[in-house]
């Protein structure tokens, strides 16, 4: 197994409520620079699944709550509805 190296940059997520006309007109103007992604279903999607884990005090759930900008990592377990 390799080690990750630490690094003291974070990673800070925004995220933005779009209305349905501008998400079809994204979508639109994607698909003639991007490829589809391989792993989707027919109708060009595909569920991804994010279990986060905290520890015994909640730490990570106090920390959102909060706002805090710099939190501590947490663990994460992703996976997605592909078939095999």
């Amino acid at each position: 197994m390799n080690e990750i190296p630490l690094t003291s940059q974070y990673r800070h997520e925004l995220k933005y409520r779009i209305n349905p006309a501008f998400s079809n007109a994204l979508r639109q103007r994607l698909r003639t620079c991007m490829l589809r992604d391989p792993n989707s279903k027919d109708d060009g999607r595909y569920t991804v699944t994010s279990l986060y884990f905290d520890n015994c005090f909640d730490k990570a759930l106090k920390e959102k709550r909060h706002g805090l900008n710099r939190r501590e990592s947490k663990c994460r377990l992703s996976f997605s509805d592909l078939s095999p």
